[in-house]
């Protein structure tokens, strides 16, 4: 990951949605193409060993109906979070719910796309927060950057993780500040 701090420092790949201008819930939204196939893209997210290697420990069943558990910090019960594969069509599309301790139900939608060169991964996090919102946007950015070093063959998590997240985070805060602005009542923007 060391390779992508000072190459991507300032490009921010997601973007926010209001889920409706009445709700306080918004929907983040990243895109990421990689120079490899939509199956191995495919194997890269649903595989517990491979997601082990840029993600977290992850434990379940990537199937319709199937559970899982994403330990983000082994012996850290508020840092697991849980969910149910509502939707699973590989090697193209899932969905899941996203549980996380503290927070309302959220939902994760992930797509990968054969493109020319390579595959293209959308990821959607729904209903999220507001208060939430920022810092999924940093850390999903920072787990797709290390999911691309990862492919790339190169150490994928560690400390590296934390420093891309916090200076991400800012910027991430900024967006979401401009959509809370956006949609305001009376707003013209």
């Amino acid at each position: 990951m060391n390779s992508l701090k000072g190459e991507m420092a300032n490009v921010i790949l997601g973007r926010f949605q209001r889920e409706t201008p009445a709700k306080k819930r918004v929907h983040l939204m990243l895109e990421q193409h990689y120079d490899t196939t939509a199956l191995d893209l495919w194997n890269a997210v649903t595989d517990p060993d491979r997601l082990a290697r840029w993600f977290a420990s992850v434990d379940g069943d990537f199937h319709e109906g199937g559970h899982f558990v994403v330990d983000f910090e082994e012996g850290d019960a508020s840092q697991i979070a849980s969910g149910e594969v509502t939707k699973c069509r590989a090697p193209e599309e899932l969905q899941v719910t996203w549980n996380f301790p503290g927070e309302e139900q959220s939902g994760v939608e992930i797509s990968i796309h054969q493109e020319s060169g390579g595959a293209l991964l959308k990821l959607k996090h729904l209903r999220l927060s507001e208060r939430a919102a920022a810092e999924y946007g940093a850390g999903w950015q920072a787990y797709i950057e290390a999911l691309g070093a990862d492919l790339n063959g190169e150490s994928a998590r560690g400390p590296a993780w934390d420093d891309r997240w916090s200076i991400l985070l800012p910027d991430y805060q900024e967006l979401l500040v401009a959509l809370t602005r956006s949609t305001k009542p009376g707003s013209t923007s």
